[in-house]
């Protein structure tokens, strides 16, 4: 049975979530270089390996705290119209956020069918044109082969919501992973020097990950094991 850490294991008697938290980042890290997007949301980025070496969290569960706490903070700003959480505030979030993580709730919701089609949905987006690509690709046959997970590299969480809706696709149960999923850390707690996202540890061993790309290059900031499709 899951039981919650006492609040001095939690903070190692330092200075609360804080210490989680990376510096600001230089504003080029709003942009996406795959993407060629500017981000209208300004993400709060974790220090992921030091997360994961104080909790025992492995690295998916990690970036559900970072990506769960995200979505908070957006909602909050959207709100309220402030820019930042108090002190306070901010601690009792993330205690909640760990709480859950660790009791197994995920960040992002994921398909546990044995293929996977990731669909890169900003390649799909760019016109009109482009987005009559996206709702022939979801009605082909192949697509009942699997189940389509959206991922981008340009939209908020809350974008990402507004956009399936335009869509009319918020019937269809898709799911789908945005940018405040990225990190500069690595899943063996290295830095890069790009924000990045390691796929594979979100699935099984036994499932296949494919990547729609709509006749692009694979982005940068997507890393693991894919069968490409463009």
């Amino acid at each position: 049975m899951f039981q919650r850490a006492p609040i001095e294991q939690v903070y190692n008697n330092s200075t609360g979530s804080e210490q989680y938290f990376l510096n600001e980042l230089p504003d080029w890290f709003n942009v996406s270089p795959s993407g060629r997007c500017q981000k209208n949301y300004s993400v709060k980025y974790f220090d992921i390996s030091k997360l994961q070496s104080s909790f025992s969290l492995s690295y998916d569960k990690a970036i559900f705290i970072q990506y769960l706490y995200n979505l908070e903070l957006q909602n909050y700003q959207n709100t309220t119209k402030a820019a930042n959480l108090s002190l306070t505030d901010q601690d009792n979030r993330f205690q909640n956020i760990l709480d859950r993580v660790q009791s197994g709730v995920q960040g992002f919701p994921l398909p546990s069918y044995k293929r996977v089609h990731l669909i890169w949905i900003d390649s799909y987006l760019k016109d009109a044109t482009a987005k009559g690509e996206l709702q022939n690709l979801l009605k082909n046959e192949e697509m009942r082969l699997g189940h389509p997970v959206f991922i981008s590299l340009c939209l908020s969480a809350t974008e990402m919501e507004k956009t399936v809706e335009e869509l009319k696709l918020a019937n269809e149960n898709i799911k789908f992973i945005t940018y405040e999923a990225l990190s500069i850390f690595t899943p063996n707690k290295n830095r890069s020097f790009q924000l990045q996202l390691s796929l594979t540890p979100f699935f099984k061993k036994d499932q296949e990950l494919h990547l729609y790309l709509n006749k692009q290059n694979r982005p940068q900031e997507l890393i693991g094991e894919f069968i490409i499709h463009k």
